[in-house]
């Protein structure tokens, strides 16, 4: 996408998904990029949670991390909308709405009736 920035206040439009070991992000119906995971592995592991806007200060990484696969530990700061995940690929997709409400954890969050702040830290 040519470096382009997206924290330009407009809202825009963010599909992640993985396939067997390729992980693959399209930005806006248009941008798209994907890479394979380091290991080979198809498989991801036993599942940690879902961590939206950062991974928390103590999470531990059970792998190598270095070079293109160092993790990128820097958070989102922004407003997100209209979470959907996809539970399952077959015989057809189904996706569900992320339920905020049962989220264990809520750091530096806005309800949606406060709107999104101007500024973001």
């Amino acid at each position: 996408d040519g470096n382009r920035r997206y924290n330009d206040g407009q809202w825009h439009n963010i599909v992640a998904t993985r396939q067997r070991a390729v992980g693959t992000i399209t930005i806006n119906l248009q941008y798209s990029g994907s890479a394979s995971a380091s290991s080979g592995s198809s498989i991801i592991g036993e599942n940690m949670g879902l961590f939206i806007g950062g991974l928390p200060e103590d999470f531990a990484l059970l792998r190598n991390d270095s070079g293109d696969t160092r993790l990128v530990r820097r958070g989102f700061s922004g407003c997100l909308r209209d979470i959907s995940l996809k539970m399952s690929d077959s015989p057809a997709e189904e996706w569900e709405k992320l339920d905020w409400k049962k989220a264990t954890k809520k750091v530096g969050v806005y309800e949606s009736w406060e709107g999104c702040p101007l500024q973001t830290v």
